[in-house]
């Protein structure tokens, strides 16, 4: 009986997840192709560093180590990335970080210098192209 209601449940909490389909994308997939360990913030609406958005304090979640992807996943619980990017003027921002860099540096220090290795800004209609698909090579 409990590994029924466990199947139950479990069925029940996917099926409220919402699933990629052509206009709800709920992840954003950043492919590291690079010999760097990097940390990503995203989902910004603004390009420049924002001062409580150090990706260390947040674990694993936001490091990609070389020749690794991870998603960066949305919809789980507020919807589709169609919509943030809808509440901010159809843009949105990417930012890459050198593991180093962070470690070496106050984070304060790394807003101040502006230490991001690569700043990407996308509209839905960029990310469509690109299949939601976010890849930093080192150059």
């Amino acid at each position: 009986m409990k590994n029924i209601l466990l199947i139950i449940l479990t069925t029940l909490i996917l099926s409220c997840v919402p699933q990629n389909s052509e206009n709800c994308h709920n992840a954003v997939t950043i492919k590291n192709t690079s010999n760097k360990v990097i940390y990503f913030v995203g989902g910004s609406p603004t390009p420049q560093i924002l001062a409580g958005a150090n990706p260390l304090i947040s674990g694993n979640y936001f490091k990609i180590l070389p020749n690794n992807s991870k998603k960066d996943i949305f919809g789980r619980d507020r919807g589709c990335y169609e919509e943030l990017f809808a509440e901010n003027n159809n843009k949105l921002y990417y930012l890459i970080f050198d593991e180093q860099v962070l470690l070496n540096n106050t984070w304060e220090d790394v807003v101040a210098n502006d230490m991001v290795l690569e700043r990407y800004g996308f509209t839905v209609e960029q990310m469509n192209t690109a299949n939601w698909v976010i890849t930093y090579d080192g150059n």
